[in-house]
């Protein structure tokens, strides 16, 4: 098998993210906006945004939860960068880092020197039925009608891992959706709050 390797070195030379949670206040954008200051701040000597070439933007279900499918272009103007390139990059759980894959083939491959790339997902202003439905947008047609949809998917591990008397660390989810549900005793509500 042919090795492959990328054409000239890629670095990642600031971060940002926002905080994640229910916010009644805020949508994509302002997610978004927050994650890029972040970013901003965190370059040691500094970015100019004008040296920014494309946004690569990782998201899965804007359009089916906020009716919205145009992103990158959104995201683009919002943060100064029109009329530069804006590409929305789609995987499911993966869209982000399929962003970041694209974002790095472009500098790799010459065709930019630096590239904008993030991902933002906004779901907590729906219901569970509506997040369900729409995660199942991701499920394989012939897996879904029998019932394995996305939220079946993850379900399973959350089921096994339960029955098998795991209840120490990384389990406050889990602890937190059978709280909910109205199995709370075997769950510890101080820390799955």
């Amino acid at each position: 098998m042919k090795k492959r390797k990328l054409g000239r070195g890629v670095a990642i030379v600031g971060a940002g993210m926002s905080k994640f949670g229910m916010f009644k206040d805020k949508d994509s954008k302002d997610l978004f906006a927050e994650a890029f200051n972040g970013m901003m701040a965190s370059v040691d000597k500094g970015l100019d945004p004008n040296e920014i070439e494309a946004l690569y933007l990782g998201n899965f279900s804007s359009d089916f939860f906020m009716h919205q499918s145009h992103w990158g272009p959104l995201i683009s103007d919002l943060i100064g960068l029109t009329p530069k390139p804006a590409t929305r990059t789609e995987g499911a759980c993966a869209s982000s880092a399929l962003a970041f894959r694209e974002g790095v083939f472009a500098i790799a491959s010459g065709f930019y020197d630096m590239v904008l790339v993030g991902g933002v997902e906004e779901m907590s202003k729906r219901t569970t039925e509506e997040v369900a439905e729409g995660l199942a947008l991701a499920t394989v047609p012939y897996e879904g009608r029998v019932g394995f949809t996305f939220p079946g998917v993850f379900g399973g591990p959350g089921g096994i891992h339960l029955s098998r008397g795991f209840r120490r660390g990384g389990h406050s989810l889990f602890c937190q959706i059978r709280g909910q549900s109205g199995a709370s005793d075997e769950c510890d509500h101080q820390k799955s709050q």
